[in-house]
């Protein structure tokens, strides 16, 4: 693949005004930022009280990188 893109499904599950969304992103076949996975895809979290940062990256046994991130908004 070549091209890249991008799309977000907004969501909530509460009457709150609190949203949340779920992404599709498609990368270059010539990123880096899948590294140091061989896979052309990654997993990633929305996750609470990350430590140290609001993102962090681990491998899972196969060899995929997982991306977890915590939310700067209140609402999560």
């Amino acid at each position: 693949m070549s091209g890249a893109g991008y799309h977000s499904f907004l969501w909530k599950d509460t009457p709150e005004p609190e949203k949340g969304r779920t992404e599709f992103s498609i990368f270059n076949n010539t990123t880096d930022y899948l590294n140091p996975s061989t896979s052309s895809f990654m997993i990633n979290f929305r996750v609470e009280n990350l430590v140290d940062g609001k993102f962090a990256w681990i491998m899972d046994p196969d060899g995929n990188k997982i991306e977890l991130w915590e939310p700067i908004d209140d609402g999560f």
